[in-house]
């Protein structure tokens, strides 16, 4: 089995477990619990969906502030994970479930009314049956689910949560669905909003800088991937993009991103680019240390299941990339860690075409672990073989 692919499809099943079958619907029953406990039944209720929406609606008037602050400031948005974090459309998704589903997530276990299957891959838009994985809707109901125990005041910070159950659940060191970013030094949330301080999203503790950390829920899926939160580190279910995953599945020296895939390739596939370009990089080196540009690659020919799409806008910054598993026609399947709230969110499966998207530029790579010959254990390790 081809270490790349089967490293891959590890992490996409490990996540996959923990996230669906273990972290949310243990938070669900810790809910269910609480509500009964205070005495709510489905005659008074909306009592406390009125509450938890109220707490909902100042997260959201918390967060544009904090956000406003931040764009105003260009020093601070170039901090990926911070500027561009997506906690506003989670408070926003959360305050609509609340709004339309609060009985389902506080009355009653998850899987009666939303399917969530474990033991099923993840597709990013949602999966056949109605399956919410691979959407921000268990993001939405997590976020809900919280705002629920404030409202129940069984909680005031989220290190209050593994505290209510056996499971570890929600410490920010190992939980797959919630992490912080470090507020950059220098920035002062009291000259913002002095309710910031005691905010339920605003975090601190003895291994946070001085100026705390925001903490963001999601389902995987953070713009810069963990690169610059050291705490980080040596977390499993650490906050990944599509190049950070990436580079770990290749076992990069470096954590590269699409640009220096984007410089790695003419450098290595066109005359008109010195190699230099590249190898005077550590980041783009990283590349081709453990990657080899597919010259000319067409889906057709000489691209196969078990190589690397690259995709970059042409008159636009940023990009994609994942692993494909699996080539029909002119589009493919791949696996990546992606967001588009609500639409998509986590890491999964999606079919790309490539030839619908022509105002990208189109790269393929191979791991240089493996000859072009021996693609037959790169399939079967992405079949689970």
């Amino acid at each position: 089995m081809h270490r790349l692919a089967a490293t891959a499809k590890t992490q996409e099943t490990a996540r996959r477990l923990e996230t669906f079958g273990h972290q949310i619907p243990k938070l669900n029953e810790l809910v269910v619990m609480q509500v009964l406990k205070a005495n709510y039944t489905a005659a008074n209720i909306d009592e406390l969906r009125i509450a938890t929406e109220s707490i909902i609606n100042d997260d959201i008037t918390l967060q544009k502030g904090l956000m406003a602050y931040i764009s105003e400031h260009y020093e601070f948005n170039s901090i990926l994970p911070l500027s561009t974090n997506k906690n506003a459309i989670t408070f926003e998704g959360a305050l609509n479930m609340t709004h339309n589903r609060f009985t389902d997530i506080s009355l009653k276990p998850l899987n009666e009314t939303f399917k969530m299957d474990p033991d099923i891959p993840v597709m990013l838009g949602g999966g056949a049956f109605g399956d919410i994985k691979g959407t921000s809707q268990p993001n939405f109901i997590q976020t809900a689910s919280l705002a629920i125990l404030r409202a129940l005041k069984a909680i005031t910070n989220i290190n209050d949560v593994p505290t209510l159950v056996e499971d570890d659940i929600y410490n920010i060191s190992t939980s797959p669905v919630i992490q912080t970013t470090a507020l950059p030094h220098g920035f002062n949330i009291t000259e913002i909003d002095p309710r910031l301080a005691s905010w339920f999203y605003f975090y601190k503790d003895e291994y946070s800088p001085e100026q705390g950390e925001l903490l963001v829920p999601n389902l995987g899926y953070q713009l810069g991937g963990s690169r610059s939160d050291l705490r980080y580190a040596d977390k499993v279910y650490a906050s990944q993009d599509c190049s950070s995953i990436l580079s770990q599945w290749a076992n990069a020296s470096h954590q590269f991103t699409t640009y220096f895939m984007h410089i790695a390739y003419p450098a290595t596939c066109s005359s008109d680019y010195p190699e230099s370009m590249c190898t005077n990089d550590p980041f783009c080196l990283s590349v081709l240390e453990v990657l080899n540009p597919i010259c000319d690659g067409e889906l057709q020919t000489n691209v196969s299941s078990g190589d690397i799409f690259v995709s970059r806008h042409k008159n636009a910054a940023g990009g994609h990339m994942g692993l494909i598993t699996e080539i029909a026609g002119d589009c493919f399947m791949s696996l990546s860690d992606s967001r588009h709230m609500p639409e998509i969110e986590g890491l999964g499966y999606i079919w790309v075409c490539p030839h619908n998207e022509t105002s990208k530029d189109w790269f393929y790579f191979r791991s240089n672990e493996f000859a072009h010959e021996d693609q037959n254990c790169m399939v079967a390790a992405l079949n689970g073989e």
